[in-house]
């Protein structure tokens, strides 16, 4: 998301939302009726009623396989966060209130 140009953003939270509406209307379904046929049908160990929850781990482990290979290095920038916490109290203080800052030495 942060790579990507301003102008495309609100074409991918877009998609991404669209995504993931979709995603929330079919599973429930989905996994409802494998669910029920997986319970009727009695069938052995792994494709009893347990089948959906497993059918969803490794959806699961899938998706954080995928996202870990979009682990890129950020490069290193000044954050507004750090050049705030780098000020001296006072200074940030005479700055919020619209002040002038004091004096290197501690004298007005």
């Amino acid at each position: 998301m942060n790579d990507i140009l301003t102008g495309d953003i609100g074409f991918v939270n877009g998609y991404a939302s669209s995504v993931c509406s979709l995603a929330r209307a079919i599973a429930p379904t989905l996994m409802g009726s494998v669910f029920a046929v997986s319970a009727r049908m009695e069938l052995p160990f792994p494709l009893d009623f347990h089948l959906p929850f497993y059918i969803l781990s490794v959806l699961c482990v899938g998706t954080l396989a995928l996202s870990a290979r979009f682990n890129a290095p950020r490069p290193q920038t000044a954050s507004p966060a750090r050049a705030v916490g780098s000020l001296r109290p006072v200074a940030l203080v005479a700055s919020l209130n619209g002040e002038p800052a004091p004096a290197a030495n501690g004298f007005s």
